[in-house]
């Protein structure tokens, strides 16, 4: 036996766990191998002496854990690291963690809680919500989080980030004062909220936001947006109407790509203004009852032979 005190910490491992030592050598990345199907999956601090620092990009996809215990040591969460992971409660973080990937809770159903031990540099967590530590970016609301059903996004966020409310649902959403950044696949198959306004401090809005946002009827864009983004509505399958206010200047390929209930499209612009510049399949597979509504004849007159609008002639006419 030794001679004076020893000190032991447990370190413990799920079996079947995969390690790849990172490009530079100094920790290990962490994906979850033979160990998908367990319940419960403990990551070690370290792992042949060196210590685990990532989540490896699509690490624990498709995993059927419900827990999960994430080292001290961890850096950084890849990108899609938890896709489909759709049985996990809770994910904790510590400190250490300055970066998280691209879309890492999409479609974790059971999710209702994320959190935070420790002051990080890069992000911070309040009531189980994801935030920048400044909390000017929210970056993502967990699925499962059900017990507010009125949602208004906090005054202080400014950047809605890229999947933050993917899969959730409200009975309603109110943007706040602070608002200015919508970025791509923010809003991706929300569901149940029927009606949105978009602020007029709103300048961005990327493309794929509001994909397949099934239940969204009617949208009033803000006076701070100067373009409708690629794909930005695309497969909207309840959108029955949307209004183009002055301030577009364009809309982008496949904006409203199978918006399959979209009846009537409002140009408020006049011929004193520029035309809105257009795009291949802006309204591809709408219905063909589909209506493009102006102020004026002379408008319709030039927008039906205008580059990219001319296609949709048969459809345009003077606001009854």
């Amino acid at each position: 036996m030794p001679d004076k005190y020893l000190y032991l910490i447990a370190d413990w491992m799920t079996p079947g766990l995969i390690f790849e030592l990172s490009d530079d050598e100094l920790g290990y990345e962490v994906s979850v191998g033979d160990a998908i199907t367990e319940d419960h999956v403990y990551i070690p601090r370290n792992y042949m002496g060196k210590p685990v620092i990532k989540i490896a990009d699509y690490g624990f996809r498709d995993a059927k854990m419900s827990h999960i215990d994430l080292p001290t040591t961890l850096i950084e969460i890849g990108n899609f690291a938890f896709l489909d992971a759709h049985l996990i409660e809770r994910i904790v973080m510590y400190w250490r963690v300055n970066k998280i990937g691209n879309s890492v809770f999409r479609s974790c159903y059971a999710l209702s809680e994320i959190d935070m031990f420790g002051s990080s540099d890069n992000y911070s967590a309040v009531d189980g919500i994801l935030y920048t530590s400044d909390y000017k970016t929210l970056v993502r609301y967990p699925i499962g989080k059900t017990n507010i059903k009125d949602y208004v996004l906090p005054d202080y966020v400014e950047t809605i980030e890229a999947d933050a409310f993917s899969e959730v649902s409200f009975t309603s959403f109110t943007f706040g004062s602070g608002i200015k950044t919508i970025k791509t696949y923010a809003f991706y198959r929300t569901k149940d909220v029927e009606h949105l306004s978009i602020p007029d401090h709103v300048t961005t809005i990327e493309y794929y936001a509001f994909r397949e946002f099934a239940s969204l009827k009617s949208i009033t864009l803000g006076s701070g947006i100067t373009e409708i983004s690629s794909y930005v509505f695309d497969s909207c399958l309840s959108l029955e109407s949307i209004i183009i206010p002055f301030n577009i200047n364009f809309i982008g390929y496949g904006a409203f790509y199978f918006c399959s209930n979209l009846t009537n499209v409002y140009i408020l612009r006049t011929s004193v203004d520029t035309l809105i510049g257009g795009s291949l399949f802006m309204f591809a597979n709408t219905p063909s009852s589909m209506k493009i509504n102006f102020i004026d004849h002379q408008t319709l007159e030039l927008y039906k032979v205008a580059y990219h609008w001319s296609s949709y002639a048969s459809k345009m006419q003077v606001k009854p």
